[in-house]
């Protein structure tokens, strides 16, 4: 039978994977819905961008075509946004809610988990 400290450790453990995870799974989503939005774009500059336009013809689509190419636009900075504050929110809750929790249940004087990967380079900066 497991003891406390055991039992703490594989919870926090299992809570880790499931923020990975689900971190991971949202990031999949935001980043395929920005490839959506951006090929949109390129559609519909290809679509209607080879057809010339006489002067003085036809110009009620392009107001319409002006203002779907804005709102995409638009859509794309929001989505990137989104992906940015999740990915810090996901870097917060990593770095400070579960290291906390580590470190307590290891009774390690440095927190376990890094922002960075563990063959990345690393800045050392004067205390």
């Amino acid at each position: 039978m497991l003891d406390v400290a055991e039992r703490e450790f594989e919870i926090l453990m299992s809570e880790k994977a499931v923020a990975d995870s689900q971190f991971g799974g949202f990031f999949d989503l935001q980043v395929k819905v920005l490839y959506f939005l951006g090929a949109t774009i390129a559609v519909l500059g290809w679509l209607y961008s080879d057809k010339p336009i006489p002067i003085g013809t036809n110009l009620e689509r392009t107001p319409i075509i002006c203002l779907v190419l804005v709102l995409i636009g638009c859509s794309v900075l929001l989505q990137g946004v989104i992906m940015y504050a999740t990915s810090l929110s996901y870097l917060e809750y990593k770095m400070t809610t579960l290291n906390d929790r580590f470190s307590a249940c290891l009774s390690l004087s440095q927190p376990p988990l890094t922002p960075f990967r563990s063959g990345a380079r690393r800045r050392h900066y004067p205390q």
